[in-house]
């Protein structure tokens, strides 16, 4: 089989949906959303979600789909010896000494270099 390599797959809209599974089993609120996202307005974030869930054409700029791919990195890793998503919840606002005592949602919130940072501390493996 030939692809056409012209046009890269676009992950945007599987990774919104992936996205919006984990900020309903997190409990996310809509500005902790768009912090780790980098901070899109509440209507882009909205739209891109509906959008994501409607299965409608929609793309996000590289940086966006970078954060989701740490997000579900952190997912991933916590998901092992934390199976319920309320653990992972409260694994992430509660405050971590190897953080400087800050919680692992407020380091990734900052920037992508926290996101990598709590990736890391979860003991994300490739």
């Amino acid at each position: 089989m030939d692809f056409d390599t012209r046009y890269p797959v676009d992950m945007s809209g599987p990774c919104l949906r992936a996205f919006a599974g984990v900020a309903r089993d997190w409990a996310l609120a809509e500005k902790e959303q768009r912090d780790l996202l980098g901070g899109p307005t509440l209507p882009t974030l909205r739209e891109w979600l509906r959008a994501a869930r409607m299965r409608e054409r929609v793309r996000v700029p590289d940086a966006v789909l970078i954060r989701m791919q740490l997000l579900l990195q952190i997912r991933c890793a916590i998901k092992k010896p934390m199976p319920d998503a309320y653990d992972q919840t409260t694994w992430l606002r509660a405050r971590n000494r190897d953080l400087d005592g800050r919680a692992p949602l407020d380091v990734m919130r900052e920037s992508s270099h926290g996101m990598a940072a709590v990736r890391d501390l979860a003991g994300w493996t490739r």
